[in-house]
């Protein structure tokens, strides 16, 4: 009888190993081939003979595995193959899920107070789409520029275009306090993150409309330092005659209060480098 379920087993054993290498387990469909060893008879047999042989060259006495321990022995290499074959694909699930997004540092500001070192970076990253990638940006940049000067507290403002920051366009937004004290550092609530981000769609007809803008913005606002209601229509005008597009076309990215919370949502299966 435990023959017979050997040879069940070491059958079935045949089919695990050409479902692991086909999906590139290597090391789960070589742990099933020595199952497969266990399981068949007349494998076993020449297993057993060898052994013997190699006992009676070195005057020991030999042993032989009995088909009943080796059909044990060979479903303890199953279930190890199994589980290799299941975190081997685990983490190729994870491979394939993980998208690498570039982002680069467009401007700095240090903001220190009472002796807490407090610094702030914006960033510009054209790849971040979506709300996840944009999140994954700050708090990344965050991360590089705590590591880099061990501040106590830092900042990190996802920009919708490099030639402009500090204006209010942010996509995303995170803090950053190591040691859970907040930008005050007498706030110690343990929170160490805050992350927000926006999931709004900016195009490039918006990005050129705000290159355009902001270049002629100073010969508009003159003196008083701003833009009043006609200003801004004049503006309008020249920015639609220098694209040479419509005034209804004549839009900038509109980003503000879209941010919402993404704190706990990220899952790490977005790859964030620095690029300068």
């Amino acid at each position: 009888m435990a023959k017979v379920i050997g040879w069940i087993l070491g059958i079935l054993s045949i089919g695990f190993v050409g479902m692991f290498f086909e999906k590139g387990e290597v090391l789960a469909g070589i742990i099933s081939v020595f199952a497969i060893g266990f399981f068949i008879p007349p494998i076993l047999n020449k297993i057993n003979a060898s052994a013997k042989n190699a006992a009676e060259e070195k005057g020991k006495k030999p042993t032989n595995t009995s088909q009943r321990s080796a059909n044990v022995l060979g479903l303890v290499l199953v279930v190890i193959a199994a589980v290799v074959g299941s975190e081997a694909e685990t983490e190729s699930e994870k491979v394939e899920v993980t998208k690498t997004i570039n982002y680069k540092t467009i401007g700095k500001r240090e903001y220190s107070f009472n002796g807490r070192k407090r610094l702030g970076v914006f960033v510009y990253a054209p790849e971040a789409k979506t709300r996840e990638e944009r999140a994954a940006v700050v708090k990344q940049a965050t991360i590089d520029l705590q590591e880099t000067t061990n501040a106590d507290f830092v900042d990190a403002l996802l920009e919708v275009a490099d030639f402009n920051y500090g204006s209010g366009n942010i996509l995303a937004m995170a803090d950053y306090a190591p040691d859970g004290c907040g930008t005050s550092g007498q706030d110690c609530s343990g929170n160490k993150w805050k992350i927000k981000a926006s999931d709004v769609k900016v195009t490039e007809l918006q990005i050129k409309v705000l290159k355009e803008w902001e270049k002629l913005k100073p010969s508009f606002q003159g003196s008083k330092g701003y833009l009043d209601l006609e200003d801004e229509a004049k503006i309008s005008s020249s920015v639609a005659k220098n694209l040479k597009i419509s005034i209804e076309e004549v839009m900038l990215p509109m980003v503000a209060g879209t941010a919402k919370d993404f704190t706990s949502k990220l899952d790490g299966s977005i790859k964030v480098i620095k690029s300068n």
